[in-house]
């Protein structure tokens, strides 16, 4: 399986847990390719990034995309690397991950800005991941707050995260039309992407929404990753019945 992970990291922690991310995918027999654009002259002295992205992204099956998150909303050099994003075909994979790290405030509305705007250059996002990080609020105040982190309390939930991207391996096409009726569904294919309930015109599509946990539920009714209610600082979000 070949995964590409995209990382904006410039006090280094989303590049930390992103490290993290391609060692575990790597172990479990992942071909990764680990591209960190923070300080890149293309983007930020040329603002080029389609060059940036059509000379530096590999063939992949799977695209994770990381930043931090600034004031309960993810960081806006990593938003517009996302709109720059050919459409999926050729070297460019259908499926992406966003992932997020934030200060144990909030990570408010971080990971549905990626989401809404991956699913607007004809992508599927299915999986995501927040993770409380290191923060400091200010140089001039001497307090830290999570210091060290991401560090090995972070480590079972990139493995659980790792685990569920390993399954998605040529499950991406699910619903099959013959002769354009009836529809022909693959079960074991399905990654509850939502595709097919966003699609269906005449609202035929009975979803079983109830088997997917909260954040896939608001994603599968068209509203995307939003934030959660911060009880947990670090949460995968993903179909457990996968």
């Amino acid at each position: 399986m070949k995964i590409t992970i995209i990382v904006f990291s410039p006090t280094g922690n989303t590049f930390k847990l992103a490290k993290m991310l391609s060692g575990c995918l790597t172990q479990k027999g992942a071909k990764v390719q680990l591209v960190d654009f923070t300080r890149n002259a293309t983007i930020f002295r040329q603002n080029n990034r389609s060059e940036y992205l059509d000379t530096n992204i590999e063939e992949h099956e799977v695209l994770m995309i990381g930043g931090p998150v600034y004031s309960h909303h993810m960081q806006y050099q990593v938003l517009e690397l996302i709109k720059a994003l050919p459409q999926p075909g050729g070297k460019w994979g259908n499926l992406v991950i966003p992932f997020i790290t934030y200060g144990k405030i909030s990570s408010g509305e971080a990971l549905y800005e990626a989401a809404r705007l991956i699913r607007k250059t004809g992508r599927k996002n299915i999986l995501g991941m927040k993770v409380e990080a290191f923060h400091c609020y200010t140089k001039k105040w001497d307090k830290k707050i999570n210091d060290g982190m991401p560090g090995p309390e972070t480590l079972p939930y990139v493995e659980k995260l790792v685990t569920e991207i390993m399954k998605l391996s040529g499950r991406n096409q699910c619903i099959e039309m013959k002769n354009e009726f009836p529809v022909q569904m693959d079960s074991q294919a399905c990654i509850h992407c939502a595709e097919c309930f966003h699609s269906c015109t005449s609202n035929a599509i009975n979803l079983n929404i109830r088997r997917f946990k909260p954040m896939i539920i608001k994603g599968a009714q068209g509203k995307g990753f939003l934030a959660s209610n911060e009880l947990a600082k670090t949460e995968l979000f993903l179909n457990e019945s996968i």
